[in-house]
């Protein structure tokens, strides 16, 4: 070996070992120095603090992920962001959050906008009345709404005092026990065994079915604002959310309509206790008879069983031998033309069921071409089997002729009603139509399928008797496969 060579060999070996000694230098530095670099945020990646609700995440609904979860994709979609999610348990420590850059956006909070310079607020999107629940809890527990650790951040005492902006910093009304400011004018007075809480009128709706029956509740005055928060100092993160809800201003722009209609818009304005008894009772005593021809039959047609279950409810309450004066017959109320077509017996019941549970697809399928989103294309579905395809049809046709779009049931939930007067239905191909009962089924149905799915979340005693059903559902859980 030439003396050049050796020399080379020498170099190449120092430098291999000063090459190693570098990195294990590196791997062993102290957390201390590592914590101290500058903090690397991507700008592509949009943090979300919010609180665990079920007006924010839908935890209950078998309808999305959740009214803010759904508005927060449709703004990360348009700006290029990808989403992750951080809780936060009240606005005061989402707040904090954005001041200390650990956040960027927050989410599913009340109150009026921060009067922080490092942090901006959006317009107000949503309005709520608060309800004080006073609920009855005499066996000594609590209800199951009050002590549910998902629904803890918006239950708060009922005794409240004003701050800065007017309003506590957990969403709830700023208020004392001494001022009731109740909508009725006159405080709930207090008796033994309740415990007072302030929840916001959305959330209350959300939960009210699965609340004790003996709880009372009075909706106060001041009304609840909902809007965004986000860190001020990030030019284009700012630009952006500007834009996004400067869209939502333009009076043609139905995003957020379109949003609350699938979330909250099947919600009765009054809750009938006799109504949800009927439907557990109901659960418990008829729907284990036919659980097993709903499974299969809901299976085979590609649909959730609990909403086919929630179809049964509504139109027969599991009453194989119910008749309607429209001529309708059977635990699923086809008319004998339907049921000719489908070649079932009507009149039995699980006959009935898998010819029900197939003409529903026949009904989905056909609007295929529409081009629907896929829960407007099955409130869609439910009014054709309610009305007769050919109706549908019309109300589709007449929402374009007003102006509308057709496309959504938004939409169509104000025009269907329209087809029962001459100055609409004459001009409608098919003519007559009772379109307020179309609108009255579909959203009987969504509240019954909301209800029976909430069951089966909270786990309650009902649940069991649907054991049968849920062994076919799908999962992420959605009415069609």
């Amino acid at each position: 070996m030439t003396h050049s060579n050796l020399h080379r060999k020498r170099w190449q070996f120092f430098g291999l070992l000063f090459a190693k000694a570098l990195l294990l230098t590196l791997a062993l530095a102290p957390a201390s120095s590592k914590a101290s670099l500058p903090h690397h945020h991507d700008n592509d990646v949009l943090r979300v603090a919010a609180p665990a609700r079920e007006r924010v995440f839908a935890r209950l609904s078998p309808y999305g992920e959740g009214f803010e979860p759904d508005l927060v994709e449709r703004f990360a979609r348009t700006y290029g962001y990808r989403i992750e999610w951080l809780s936060a348990a009240d606005r005061a420590e989402a707040l904090d959050m954005l001041r200390r850059n650990r956040a960027d956006l927050a989410v599913g909070f009340t109150e009026a906008p921060c009067a922080d310079d490092a942090i901006a607020s959006g317009p107000s999107y949503a309005h709520e009345r608060p309800v004080e629940v006073r609920a009855r809890h005499a066996d000594g527990r609590e209800p199951e709404v009050l002590r549910d650790e998902y629904e803890a951040p918006v239950m708060q005492t009922a005794a409240f005092t004003p701050d800065a902006e007017g309003l506590h910093a957990t969403g709830a009304p700023a208020r004392t026990a001494t001022m009731p400011d109740r909508q009725e004018g006159a405080a709930l007075p207090a008796t033994a065994h309740e415990t007072p809480t302030i929840i916001d009128g959305a959330s209350w709706a959300l939960w009210q079915p699965f609340v004790h029956t003996e709880s009372r509740a009075a909706t106060l005055e001041s009304p609840l604002t909902y809007r965004w928060h986000w860190r001020a100092g990030a030019p284009r993160l700012d630009a952006n959310l500007r834009g996004f809800w400067q869209a939502r201003q333009h009076p043609v722009d139905t995003m957020l309509d379109d949003l609350t209609e699938q979330y909250f818009g099947f919600l009765p304005e009054t809750l009938d206790p006799y109504d949800l008894k009927e439907l557990s009772d109901t659960v418990e005593d008829r729907v284990p008879r036919y659980g097993r021809t709903i499974a299969k039959a809901a299976s085979k047609a590609g649909l959730d069983p609990l909403l086919l279950t929630a179809v049964i409810f509504q139109e027969s309450r599991f009453n194989p031998n119910a008749r309607s004066h429209t001529g309708v017959r059977g635990i699923m109320q086809l008319t004998q033309e339907t049921a000719i077509d489908l070649k079932v017996n009507r009149m039995d019941p699980d006959q009935s069921i898998r010819g029900g549970a197939r003409y529903l697809r026949m009904i989905w399928d056909s609007l295929e071409e529409l081009n629907l989103d896929p829960w407007d294309r099955w409130f869609f579905t439910l009014a054709g089997f309610n009305q007769g395809p050919g109706h549908l049809r019309d109300a589709i046709r007449l929402s374009q002729e007003l102006g509308g779009s057709g496309r959504t049931w938004r939409e169509l939930k104000e025009v269907f009603p329209k087809l029962a007067r001459a100055k609409y239905y004459t001009r409608a191909r098919y003519g007559y139509c009772r379109g307020y009962e179309a609108v009255d089924f579909v959203e009987s149905v969504r509240w019954y399928y909301y209800v029976l799915s909430g069951l089966v979340v909270l786990d309650r005693p009902e649940a069991k008797h649907l054991a049968p059903l849920l062994a076919v559902r799908g999962t992420p859980v959605a009415p069609f496969i």
